[in-house]
């Protein structure tokens, strides 16, 4: 669907889509992500908090950039004209996330 739009979106349907998807359903991929070894080699694991923390930064940043990426899809399908408000609110996604980076395949 991004293909026939006609706008770069397919880099982000790993980060956007696929990656979060994985965290949200209990997967083998996603328990594993969060375990950590247990110091003295019992074999004995802990979960990670701060693993979850962080893919979550990263997911909130990427809805909040893809939900002003659909507004301005909008915007311009329907000549909304709120291009200075978009270029303000992108400009602000810029300030509120600039410690979290988003992440493109």
């Amino acid at each position: 669907m991004a293909k026939k739009i006609g706008h770069d979106l397919e880099g982000l349907y790993w980060s956007c889509y696929y990656q979060p998807i994985l965290h949200g359903h209990a997967t083998f991929s996603s328990i594993k992500k969060r375990l950590l070894r247990k110091e003295g080699g019992t074999g004995d694991a802990l979960f990670d908090e701060s693993a979850q923390r962080e893919m979550v930064a990263i997911t909130l940043h990427q809805a909040h950039w893809l939900m002003l990426y659909t507004i301005a899809v909008q915007n311009e399908f329907f000549d909304l004209k709120l291009n200075e408000q978009l270029k303000e609110c992108f400009e602000d996604v810029k300030v509120c996330w600039e410690d979290v980076q988003l992440l493109v395949r």
